[in-house]
């Protein structure tokens, strides 16, 4: 009789703390689709290679905003992204919902993507897309278009080690109609856990034009365990306890 009455009390406990800890999962899964937040930011070693030689330095994205903005009659909801290179800061748009580039200004030039380039919209082994797209350029105040389609395909997964850490990375490649996609593209490893790059690689010609590794984020830190989730944690263990001192 005991033996059976000490069974339903483990049973009891152990669906409790199994619906307690399905629910916390949950809520950090839902947190984790927040993207990006205001003072995120990812630094990268910039490597561009020449005939004669190359060139390093060091580029910083850094999340200052989140807000809705109007490019040639339509609204987006971005975030606002402050990009730090060589000799000049430029200040990037991206979409909330999907990260898809919008464009990037300086001073009183810009270049907008029409529709926003989607380079991340099927992060899945074997998946092909492509966009028709048109670039609205602004050069003090004398604006062009060039239109073109972008191509997009996800090779499959690798774990990819840079001076930032070890990450698990969806690789994709791109390429455009307007070059030669066996000589001319580009390779870019996608990291679900900092929701950004970690490493693009550049090709035209076959040959390594440009070489963009992440070397430290602050992205882990600020999107650990969600506010919410924590208490949520602490209360699970703290009825647990409760329900065992009460049916002991």
């Amino acid at each position: 009789m005991n033996i059976a009455k000490g069974i339903k009390k483990l049973i009891c406990i152990l669906m409790v703390f199994s619906l307690l800890s399905s629910f916390t999962l949950i809520s950090f899964a839902f947190s984790d689709k927040l993207n990006w937040r205001v003072g995120d930011y990812w630094k990268y070693e910039v490597t561009n290679f020449f005939t004669e030689g190359k060139r390093k330095y060091i580029e910083e994205m850094k999340v200052i905003g989140k807000e809705n903005v109007s490019f040639y009659g339509k609204r987006y909801f971005v975030y606002k992204v402050e990009i730090r290179g060589l000799n000049e800061t430029l200040v990037g748009f991206y979409r909330v919902n999907d990260l898809a580039e919008i464009g990037e200004r300086h001073n009183n030039d810009s270049i907008i993507s029409d529709p926003p380039i989607e380079k991340y919209k099927f992060l899945e082994a074997g998946k092909k897309w492509d966009q028709s797209i048109k670039w609205i350029q602004n050069m003090s105040g004398e604006i062009s278009n060039t239109s073109f389609v972008m191509y997009f395909e996800c090779l499959g997964k690798e774990k990819i080690k840079t001076g930032a850490g070890e990450f698990e990375c969806y690789k994709i490649k791109s390429y455009s109609n307007l070059s030669n996609p066996s000589s001319d593209y580009g390779i870019e490893y996608f990291s679900p856990s900092i929701k950004n790059t970690i490493l693009s690689i550049s090709y035209e010609n076959g040959e390594i034009v440009n070489r963009k590794e992440l070397i430290e984020t602050s992205y882990r830190k600020n999107h650990g365990i969600p506010s919410f989730t924590l208490p949520m944690m602490i209360f699970s263990f703290t009825f647990i306890l409760w329900l065992i001192k009460r049916r002991g």
